[in-house]
């Protein structure tokens, strides 16, 4: 009640996130400071990288804010939301199949 939206997630990562952490993003737009869009993941961008977390996102149209902050980003060029959410579903996918062929290599 006592707080907005915009703050949801920079207040998780506040509370859980540490030095050393990854924050991994997703975003269709990767937000907009001037327009104020995604604020909320803006913000935990923000917070992520102040306590010396790796940033990680994917996202899409031309990338937002999120791809500029982002270690390492993930854009898909497209103005599309649902090829873009499409895309991010294949990506996701893709990135747990090597984690986990990864997993099974060093157990």
């Amino acid at each position: 009640n006592d707080f907005g939206f915009d703050t949801y997630f920079s207040r998780q990562v506040e509370a859980h996130g540490k030095h050393g952490d990854i924050l991994f993003l997703i975003s269709t737009g990767g937000g907009d400071r001037e327009k104020g869009y995604s604020m909320n993941l803006v913000n935990a961008a923000d917070k992520a990288l102040s306590i010396g977390m790796t940033l990680y996102s994917i996202v899409g149209k031309s990338g937002g804010e999120l791809s500029k902050m982002s270690h390492k980003s993930i854009t898909v060029k497209s103005f599309v939301t649902s090829h873009i959410q499409e895309a991010h579903i294949t990506i996701i996918h893709s990135i747990c199949e090597i984690l986990d062929v990864l997993t099974k290599k060093n157990e």
